[in-house]
């Protein structure tokens, strides 16, 4: 998830998300949309699909333009590793356990806590710990070949 955190955010999308009081979870139900795409458009500044920026826009109440202005020639090549990571991320946030996968978003898509976590899931708090933990491991190994594109990434902006 490295290779993510060199894309701006979309502040415009949490800003617009927020003054509605809404969880990321709240929006993707009423755009009917994975709450995963939220996320990633908000942390990552991934853009979806056009109908599905429509799907959020709507939600909003806002043109699609105020949230995805259109990208500039200079950072398309980011955008599509961004896009393919994001699509890495659902694919291992897919091959994880039901339950894991349900602590993993609570967890990192939601922002709740642990102790929150346990309450909701009626489990411990070491169990919603030994979910993350899993959860961060099949992550890992899924996602080695980003990881490693991060490194050259850094690598070259270091040098420049």
């Amino acid at each position: 998830m490295l290779a993510a955190e060199m894309v701006p955010t979309n502040n415009r999308l949490r800003s617009l998300r927020q003054a509605r009081g809404w969880a990321i979870y709240g929006l993707a139900v009423r755009a009917r949309c994975s709450p995963t795409t939220i996320g990633a458009a908000e942390r990552w500044g991934y853009r979806p699909s056009a109908a599905v920026c429509e799907r959020i826009a709507v939600a909003l109440e806002v043109p699609v333009e105020m949230i995805w202005p259109e990208p500039g020639q200079d950072d398309a090549d980011m955008r599509l590793l961004v896009q393919e990571l994001n699509t890495a991320i659902d694919r291992a946030i897919g091959q994880m356990p039901e339950k894991t996968q349900t602590v993993f978003r609570l967890s990192r898509f939601e922002r709740q806590s642990n102790k929150e976590i346990s309450r909701i899931m009626n489990l411990s708090e070491k169990a919603v710990e030994y979910h993350i933990r899993q959860s961060l491991k099949i992550l890992r190994i899924y996602l080695k070949d980003f990881m490693l594109v991060d490194y050259f990434l850094v690598t070259a902006l270091m040098i420049n």
